[in-house]
This record gives C-alpha cells, sequence and structure tokens, in this order.
C-alpha cells in the first residue's frame, strides 16, 4: 500500500467512527413502549399540575424515564428529561425544585431531583395500562 491509500484508509476509519458517535442512540425498549402509547392515545400535553399539598400526591415508577402522577383527583403521566435513577434509589434523596408549593411545572420543577420535561393528562384506566405496560416491559 502506498502512503495516499493509507491516508484514504485512515480518512474511511476516522469518518466511520465520527458517524457511528454522531448516530441518535436507540430508545430503551420500555421507554419506547410508553412512547408509543402516547402517541398512539393522543395524549393532550400540559404544562402543570395542581395539587393541593405535596404530601397528598403520590406516583407509581413505569420505569426511569416515566411515571403516573396520581393527586386526589387526578392522574398524569410524567417523563423526565433523564434517566432518573433516583426513583428506585432510596440512599440518596435529592431535594426537589418548587416554584410554587401547590403546581408542579414541567421544564422548571423536580422530582425526587430530576426535571420534570412533560406532563399528560390520562385518565384511571389509562394510568392502570402504564403501569401495568412498565410491568410487561420491565424484564427486557
Amino acid at each position: 500500500m502506498h502512503n495516499s491509500q493509507y491516508a484514504r484508509l485512515a480518512t474511511l476509519i476516522v469518518l466511520a467512527a465520527f458517524l457511528y458517535a454522531c448516530a441518535p442512540a436507540q430508545p430503551r425498549p420500555e421507554s419506547q413502549a410508553v412512547r408509543d402509547y402516547i402517541a398512539v392515545a393522543e395524549l393532550e400535553e400540559v404544562d402543570r399540575i395542581r395539587t393541593s399539598m405535596i404530601g397528598q400526591a403520590d406516583y407509581k415508577v413505569i420505569n426511569e424515564e416515566f411515571i403516573v402522577f396520581e393527586t386526589r383527583d387526578d392522574n398524569f403521566l410524567v417523563e423526565f428529561r433523564r434517566r432518573c435513577y433516583e426513583l428506585l434509589d432510596d440512599t440518596r434523596i435529592p431535594p426537589d425544585i418548587r416554584r410554587d408549593s401547590n403546581i408542579i411545572r414541567s421544564r422548571f420543577d423536580t422530582i425526587r431531583g430530576c426535571r420534570i420535561d412533560r406532563i399528560y393528562a390520562i385518565d384511571e384506566a389509562q394510568a392502570e395500562e402504564l403501569v401495568q405496560l412498565g410491568r410487561e416491559t420491565d424484564g427486557d
């Protein structure tokens, strides 16, 4: 091989590595299942959850990216900006950020220290389906 052939080969290797690094990450199957559910059910995105008191609200973990947040009257699907390992780890519970004690806002507030990306309004039946979906995809 001549020097020009080595240079071309090196360029191709660098280009292939660059393209591989820039390729979008494959979504995790359990998160993709929830995203598919959101699209098929055409869930309505809301900007905030109104709560009378944070202590009266509860949530059920679907996976590390989604929870079903339950208030006294309503249910919501909450999506985090990143995988929220703190949902399942009780050894370190970071403080939550709230601008208002009676409202939880997407893009600004946190649950278990994880920033909320999106909130969707759901009914009780959808909440049960989503929790079940999380159980079914947990073994993947």
